[in-house]
Parts: structure tokens; sequence; C-alpha cells
């Protein structure tokens, strides 16, 4: 059994109606089942509520994959324990923010990264972390245990599908905490004119996460 979390990139947004995102072509390479809780515009802190909320049912031997966004994105939660994304040009991302330096965003995302890892490896499941933008921030307690559970220590995801190896999100997140920068990836495996993946990309990065759990 294979469970899937995260963004857009888990989601699939931008694919046509038939067309496979990683999830389904890892159920299709595989033949296996795969449960896919990815939704769009999730922040890390959104998408670990949600993996914590769905650990309930998983069983030794699963595999959890997550694609962990940039720490740009931040969450909250309702009185009824629900999470939700704090978006861009909102008041109350900017009251959320006001008072947040670059530690604490760093901070935070290797606590969510270590907190699935940690749930993932008391359950007796695998686990892969892979990063769609950016660059790996690890603090010195966390490497031991995020290290070895990310598919590339070196390269995003945006990196890896680019024709020709670069992207603007592959430097520092530093700079992108404030505002996060949009652009449009080009290549073969992009949608074109959008920052999503298309269905070779999508197929591609499944390979990616069979060939880390040794499936291929």
């Amino acid at each position: 059994m294979w469970y899937v979390f995260g963004d857009s990139w888990a989601e699939g947004y931008g694919l046509k109606e038939g067309e496979k995102n990683f999830a389904k072509w890892i159920a299709h390479l595989t033949d296996e089942k795969v449960v896919n809780h990815g939704e769009c515009a999730s922040s890390l802190g959104q998408i670990t509520h949600t993996a914590l909320h769905e650990s309930v049912h998983w069983k030794e031997g699963d595999r959890i994959v997550v694609v962990t966004p940039p720490d740009t994105r931040w969450y909250n939660i309702t009185n009824d324990r629900m999470s939700y994304s704090i978006f861009e040009n909102t008041e109350e991302r900017d009251r959320f923010i006001q008072d947040k330096n670059v530690a604490w965003f760093k901070y935070h995302h290797n606590l969510f990264m270590t907190t699935i890892i940690n749930k993932a490896k008391e359950k007796g499941c695998q686990v892969v972390l892979m990063r769609n933008y950016g660059k790996l921030e690890l603090l010195p307690w966390s490497k031991d245990t995020i290290l070895p559970n990310v598919l590339d220590e070196q390269f995003s995801l945006s990196f890896m599908l680019s024709d020709n190896n670069t992207c603007i999100y592959h430097d520092s997140n530093s700079d992108l905490r404030i505002s996060q920068q949009k652009a449009n990836f080009e290549g073969t495996n992009y949608i074109p004119g959008d920052n999503h993946p298309n269905e070779g990309g999508h197929k591609i990065i499944a390979e990616k996460v069979l060939d880390y759990f040794q499936l291929r």
C-alpha cells in the first residue's frame, strides 16, 4: 500500500482528464494501491497535519511519499482541528509573518519533515520526501533523520525535470519566505505556460520514486 501527500505536484494540477499524476503512475507501474492525499496550495505544516491524521491507517511495509513545498507557505487550524493554507496577499498572512524570521521558518520546516519520517518509521513504513522547489536547508539535529529519507539531497524535482537543468527555485529559499516568486518552467516535462509537470514529468517522478525504493 502507498500513501502520497503533498501540494499541487502531488494532486496533479493542470493535467487533462485521463492523464496520470505520479501517484497514478506508481499504481500503474507497480500494480499496487496508491492513496493520494495531495492538495493544491498545501503548506508542509498542513501536509504534516494530514499525514498524522491519516497515519492511523498506515501498516508495516506501507510506503509513504511526500512532496515538500517551500517554507514560504504556512497554515492555520480551525477549532474543529481542520487545517487550511494561509495565502499570500491576505491580512491573515501579513499578521502571521510580521514577527517571524528566516530561522523560525527553517526550524519548523525541519521539524515537520522529522515528524513525518519518525511517524512513518514508528509504524514500520518506508518513507521518501522530495521537494518540488528550492534548496534543502537542514539543521544539525535533523540531518541524521532526514537525509536517508529524501529522494535527492542536492536537487529539487523542478531542477530534475528542467531540460537545461536550471531553475530559479534551486537557490536558497531565504529570499522567498516573505513573497514566493512565481515563474513558468519551460521544457518537455512541464505544462506549457505553467510551473507544474505534465504527464511525462509525472512519470519521471514516479520512476525516480521507484528507483529510490529499489523497485525497478
